[in-house]
């Protein structure tokens, strides 16, 4: 009968003490990256089991972000990339952040990392390319889809419906008052912009509010760029729907030149829910999926990936909440 393997049989084969151990496998941060990593390491070749099954299969992920949605730091996606590394971290596992566009040479970037074998796996956000994750399958490296989905492909995907978020945030906005409404979204830069879109119409249907044209404004004012040629429509319209919160946030620059006063001349709302909401003022409502549970679904559809030894089609659905907050003006009910 084999011995069971402790902490104190890895401290013992490194000549380290067992507090040493418990640091690296609890994700404590005051021993040195090379330790962990050595620790981890060594805990996987003796079979210890009580540490994170996915770290047993894997010790590096690509995380890669299309630049055109690499405009800040809290944006979205960045957001997700952040809590992501912190929670692989404390596991031994490196997170690579690469900024990709459509001249980005899969098969080149495979072939670089080929030292690796099986073990590491790639995340992609954002609208990616067809071409770029189907090199990913025919490679059968495990690989995790976030915010897109591709149908004809073998891999794995999380996917925020975005329709319902839209839905739901235009009706919070009919219901609190607001009769004038006009989404600020460039429908033309991701399917989950043209789905947050489809969403506000619908709502606009179903609260008998017809919609008209200049009740879309496409434009992404995530790039401060476009500010200089945004202007509202007349009337302005009660409330705006942002696409994200980096472009309501800019909105809130062009809002003070303008000296319009949110939300008393008019309501702001935007998708997403990063910590750039509670950075303004008034703090942003926004809709945004649990960040915690999506970051538990990139561990779980990772390790399933590992565990089948192929990509296989799964899809997770996430859906967004709303958080309410000082942007919207609520006494338009009472108007």
């Amino acid at each position: 009968m084999s011995q069971k393997v402790t902490m104190q049989t890895i401290a013992e084969k490194l000549n380290i003490s067992k507090v040493t151990v418990h640091k690296a496998l609890s994700g404590k941060t005051d021993i040195s990256r090379e330790l962990r990593e050595k620790i981890l390491q060594t805990s996987v070749e003796l079979g210890y089991t009580q540490i994170d099954a996915l770290a047993k299969q894997c010790r590096w992920f690509f995380f890669l972000i299309p630049k055109d949605f690499f405009t800040s730091v809290e944006q979205y996606y960045t957001n997700i990339y952040n809590k992501l590394s912190y929670m692989f971290d404390s596991l031994g596992i490196k997170v690579d952040l690469r900024l990709i566009d459509d001249n980005f040479d899969a098969e080149k970037f495979i072939k670089q990392n080929e030292k690796f074998s099986q073990n590491y796996g790639i995340y992609i956000a954002g609208p990616a390319n067809a071409k770029h994750l189907k090199k990913f399958e025919q490679e059968n490296i495990p690989c995790v889809a976030i915010d897109y989905i591709n149908d004809k492909l073998n891999l794995n995907y999380i996917f925020v419906d975005n329709y319902r978020a839209g839905y739901q945030l235009t009706n919070y906005l009919i219901q609190t008052g607001h009769k004038r409404l006009c989404a600020v979204i460039d429908i033309n830069k991701s399917s989950s912009n043209l789905d947050k879109f489809l969403g506000f119409v619908k709502s606009l249907a179903k609260n008998g509010i017809q919609y008209s044209p200049e009740m879309l404004i496409s434009s992404d004012l995530s790039k401060t760029t476009e500010l200089a040629n945004f202007i509202l429509p007349e009337p302005m319209p009660d409330a705006l729907i942002f696409d994200c919160d980096y472009s309501a946030y800019n909105f809130y620059i062009y809002a003070l030149s303008q000296n319009i006063k949110i939300p008393q001349d008019i309501s702001i709302a935007s998708f997403d829910n990063t910590e750039l909401c509670l950075d303004m003022t008034p703090q942003l409502t926004s809709m945004g999926p649990d960040i915690s549970e999506l970051i538990q679904q990139c561990h779980d559809l990772m390790l399933k990936n590992f565990l089948s030894g192929t990509n296989r089609k799964r899809i997770v659905t996430m859906y967004s909440k709303l958080h309410t907050r000082g942007s919207v003006n609520l006494a338009k009910n009472s108007d």
